[in-house]
């Protein structure tokens, strides 16, 4: 009798887990990948929690034996086991952007106000400009601006335009006032000076 026949193999299956002897260097099955998925969730690990639990670093590289264990562990595992990671806000698909928020809107009519500019101007100087992805700022509709903002990095691109403009405003506005002071200073300064000198020359002519 042909020993290698008779003989049990080294690692017995879980009970119940559905895989036979002969299974054990087969890969994992559809079915086994859908069940450790489904396992992973309700322990809230991401697909790169459960590659880390793997021998390989890959799911694809299990065996079915190795599948098994893993659901099977998961399955039996505590909640504390597997503590669920904070969740975090699906991606985004390429091409697909986000709204620009009411906030957005309402900061930038706030900035135009602190600018002191009428909406036409402001229609007018952003239709100079162009974002990253080359589409005006504004755009000249029968009369009227319409401001691109469609998406919120639009909306920011803008919002930082206006506060640079704000603050380079309000520097020439301090420069302003602090050269008006000097400037109400001076005459009154220039004045003394000279009525100094012209009464020490007199005073020298008289002696």
């Amino acid at each position: 009798m042909d020993a290698t026949a008779t003989a049990s193999p080294p690692f017995a299956p879980p009970a119940g887990s559905g895989v036979k002897p002969t299974d054990f260097g087969l890969p994992i099955t559809p079915e086994q990948r859908k069940a450790l998925f489904a396992a992973g969730k309700a322990r809230g690990l991401r697909i790169d929690d459960l590659r880390a639990l793997t021998p390989a670093n890959s799911i694809s590289l299990l065996t079915r034996l190795q599948a098994s264990r893993l659901i099977d562990r998961l399955n039996a595992g505590s909640e504390s086991a597997y503590p669920k990671r904070r969740s975090r806000a699906p991606r985004r698909p390429k091409g697909v952007y986000a709204v620009s928020s009411p906030q957005q809107r309402l900061k930038i009519e706030s900035l135009r106000t602190e600018l002191g500019w009428t909406p036409e101007r402001l229609g007018e100087w952003l239709s100079k400009r162009h974002h990253d992805h080359g589409r005006p700022m504004a755009t000249l509709h029968d009369g009227s601006y319409t401001l691109n903002i469609d998406s919120t990095a639009d909306a920011s691109a803008v919002i930082q335009l206006l506060i640079a403009v704000l603050a380079k405003t309000e520097r020439a506005r301090e420069r302003k006032d602090a050269e008006a002071r000097t400037d109400a200073l001076a005459p009154e300064g220039v004045g003394q000076s000279q009525g100094g000198l012209a009464s020490t020359l007199e005073e020298g002519s008289q002696t």
